[in-house]
């Protein structure tokens, strides 16, 4: 199931940012790339070239993330769960 993510700024969907459920994992999409999948039991998997493409991405893959029980603010806290290998940085497989 594709839905717009819900602003927690504005509770409204967000025009061109993605959720896809479906076969125990979420997924999150900005406009058409895939940019962070959660897997039932695994840890997030971000997108090599595309976590970080853009200020509004970011934002919105933060988002994403809290309303998924990760609490990340910022890049700094994403990158320090990267190296501490809470997340992972690998292709994504479609949704």
């Amino acid at each position: 199931m594709v839905t717009n993510l819900i602003s927690p700024y504005s509770n409204n969907p967000v025009v061109n940012q993605f959720v896809i459920t479906g076969n125990s994992r979420i997924t999150f999409q900005s406009y058409k790339t895939l940019i962070c999948q959660i897997k039932q039991n695994h840890r997030p998997t971000l997108a090599p070239n595309s976590w970080d493409i853009s200020t509004t991405t970011s934002k919105y893959l933060y988002a994403f993330l809290r309303q998924n029980g990760y609490y990340v603010r910022n890049k700094k806290d994403l990158k320090k769960m990267i190296k501490d290998k809470r997340f992972r940085i690998a292709e994504i497989k479609n949704a």
